[in-house]
Order: structure tokens, then C-alpha cells, then sequence
């Protein structure tokens, strides 16, 4: 879930891309659309 503070989400999408996570990022939620661009970049739906 993103804010508009983008820094958590950017974060976890970095982390995620170098499998540095237990895990897989499979989108982002959000309330706006701050964070498409961002989300599209690292092939995660939004």
C-alpha cells in the first residue's frame, strides 16, 4: 500500500527487484496516482 510519501514503496519495489525480499511484490495499492509511474517501471501493476 502506497502513501504519498513514496520512500516505503520505493523501497520494497528496490528490494523486491534484487530479491532481497521472502517474498514477491505483486502491485501496489494506492489512493492516487503518484506512484504509477514508479510501480509500471518495475513491472508491478498498480
Amino acid at each position: 500500500m502506497g502513501s504519498n510519501p513514496s520512500h516505503c514503496v520505493v523501497d520494497l519495489l528496490h528490494r523486491g527487484h534484487e530479491f532481497e525480499l521472502e517474498g514477491e511484490v505483486i502491485g501496489v495499492l494506492s489512493n492516487h496516482n503518484k506512484l504509477s509511474k514508479l510501480a509500471s517501471w518495475y513491472g508491478v501493476p498498480i
